[in-house]
């Protein structure tokens, strides 16, 4: 005897309202009131004596990184964008997440609980937009590009949500990615380079930080309460539209009934 149709309907339509209010739930940024040491402290940037190119092979092309500098970055994360999803450019799966981070007196301050305050990505660039009078420090937030060879921590990158705040080690590097292979990507260029920015006191085109991620860690889990019931209801929900498959495909193989 299975489960009623009238609770599997109610029980769907339950699951989804949940899983809709738990998806804004756990992004909301400003609801974060624990905020950790680190990141209220600069990014720490030292410079290199000597450092070999870096290659690796990832997304369709070969990598030549150079390295600039050391760097670590402790802060809150407020944005991201995943460019494999959010573009019409294949190319753009050579750098694919963009991390918009904000630290130090914007959240020592609580500038980032101003009513109006919003961050947006688009077009590689994080934009913060404020229509009331705060004490919005714009030294200290950046677009960060991420190249990572290592699975792990793409899989860490891609279950970030806003309000987390985290620690990213690596290099500061200028790139160069060339095509490896058709694919089929009608607009992937057979060569790209990028630069990083070095210094962040400057804003606009160029300023963002291209890092070679060497280690990524969560240094404060936040919304810890809607992220669990996204993930339940989303569990919940594929298992019932699982179950209603199975149920359909199982009368549709029965005989018909003859009387």
């Amino acid at each position: 005897m299975g489960i009623p149709s009238f609770i599997r309907k109610n029980l769907f339509w339950g699951l989804l309202g949940l899983l809709v209010i738990s998806f804004f739930g756990r992004n909301n940024y400003k609801s974060v009131g624990n905020i950790a040491p680190e990141v209220l402290q600069d990014p720490i940037q030292t410079p290199l004596a000597a450092s070999a190119p870096i290659t690796f092979k990832a997304n369709g092309y070969v990598y030549e990184l150079e390295p600039l500098y050391h760097y670590e970055i402790s802060a809150m994360l407020v944005h991201k964008l995943n460019y494999r999803t959010f573009t019409i450019y294949n190319f753009d799966k050579v750098f694919p997440f963009d991390l918009c981070l904000i630290w130090g007196e914007n959240l020592s301050k609580k500038s980032y609980r101003a009513g109006t305050l919003s961050f947006s990505q688009d077009c590689r660039f994080c934009w913060a937009q404020w229509r009331e009078p705060i004490a919005f420090n714009l030294t200290q937030i950046s677009n960060n590009h991420l190249l990572m060879s290592n699975r792990k921590f793409e899989r860490i990158v891609g279950f970030l949500v806003y309000g987390d705040q985290i620690k990213i080690t690596g290099k500061l590097v200028n790139v160069k990615a060339r095509k490896i292979g058709s694919g089929g990507d009608w607009n992937a260029p057979s060569e790209v380079s990028w630069h990083t920015s070095t210094c962040r006191t400057d804003g606009g085109a160029g300023a963002c930080e291209v890092i070679y991620v060497e280690d990524i860690k969560i240094l404060r889990a936040a919304n810890v309460f809607w992220r669990s019931i996204f993930l339940l209801s989303f569990a919940g929900l594929l298992g019932l539209i699982v179950l209603n498959l199975v149920r359909f495909f199982s009368t549709a193989s029965r005989p018909p009934k003859i009387e």
